[in-house]
């Protein structure tokens, strides 16, 4: 019985796969850093490089003072990212 209420809690944000453990609740990417994300994959970098960090289960939503944080530096990002390549089709999410 322990065993699955553990793997329901551990579950409610994911997957068992995930590195990531959300025994309190889990706060979601935000859509300016999905947006973000996006452009950096189809501009910038390698895909998939910033899903650590910046994607649906990384390290920015763990708390709320991480995900404050991520946020204002994903709309930086990706203000930037608009302004240098602006044909690329990047923007912020409506």
């Amino acid at each position: 019985m322990r065993w699955l209420l553990l793997t329901l809690l551990l579950s409610a944000c994911g997957d068992l796969e995930s590195d990531r453990i959300c025994l309190k609740g889990c706060i979601g990417q935000t859509p300016i850093c999905q947006s973000m994300v996006a452009c950096f994959d189809q501009t910038s970098g390698t895909p998939g490089a910033l899903d650590p960090s910046f994607g649906p289960r990384g390290q920015c939503w763990l708390d709320q003072a991480s995900h404050d944080v991520c946020a204002a530096s994903c709309a930086s990002t990706l203000a930037n990212q608009i302004a240098s390549f602006p044909d690329a089709g990047c923007a912020f999410p409506l």
